[in-house]
């Protein structure tokens, strides 16, 4: 079977890369960064653009130092009325920030 053919629900996306493409990720670079939800964010997580957030991009390497994979993700808190948050890993969100 083919990568495209690959049920990420049930499956890591690296296993299934080690599995179906022999590729294993070797190190990854992450970044965290506290900042407000702005125009591009704050639709895809149905939040104020002034909302604070808190984005993290990950992008995964091969023992090549090729880039293997690149995901992102927001989440959001509030503090005050304590919600601790919600999660949302978008594809359209990975393309915004």
């Amino acid at each position: 079977s083919t990568l495209a053919e690959a049920d990420f629900t049930v499956d890591s996306v690296y296993e299934i890369l080690r599995s179906r493409a022999g590729i294993a990720p070797t190190r990854a670079d992450c970044t965290l960064e506290a900042t407000s939800a702005g125009v591009s964010i704050a639709p895809l997580l149905d939040l104020d653009p002034s909302s604070p957030v808190l984005v993290a991009r990950q992008t995964a390497f091969d023992r090549t130092a090729a880039e293997i994979a690149h995901a992102a993700r927001a989440e959001w808190f509030a503090v005050a009325g304590l919600t601790v948050g919600s999660e949302r890993s978008l594809p359209a969100l990975a393309e915004t920030i």
